[in-house]
């Protein structure tokens, strides 16, 4: 349906041609949130398997490691710890530049 006017939009929203302004948003939200959880997933599986292919972890490494993971994105997300923090701290005890190493 080309919509021209007015009366062509309000038809279009009522037979569900045409989404509103918030559902749009909505569906916006919900892709950004899925890519999100998608690049933490991915960036958990990496980390995973750098510390089992290149350090040996084991089974109970990798869940105490796992674990800690997983509360340091949630107080990432809650505003207690950011991402600058901890590259000033890795920077400050062992004097790595994680931006900078990890390009390679």
């Amino acid at each position: 349906m080309m919509i021209t006017n007015r009366a062509d939009r309000r038809k279009a929203l009522k037979t569900g041609e045409m989404l509103t302004y918030r559902q749009a948003y909505e569906m916006v939200d919900r892709r950004e949130r899925e890519m999100v959880r998608k690049s933490v997933h991915c960036c958990t599986v990496a980390a995973a398997w750098a510390l089992r292919k290149n350090f040996g972890f084991g089974h109970g490494r990798m869940k105490d490691f796992l674990a800690e993971y997983a509360t340091i994105f949630e107080d990432i997300h809650a505003g207690r710890l950011t991402i600058d923090d901890i590259c000033k701290q890795i920077k400050e005890e062992i004097d790595i530049d994680i931006v900078k190493e990890g390009r390679g």
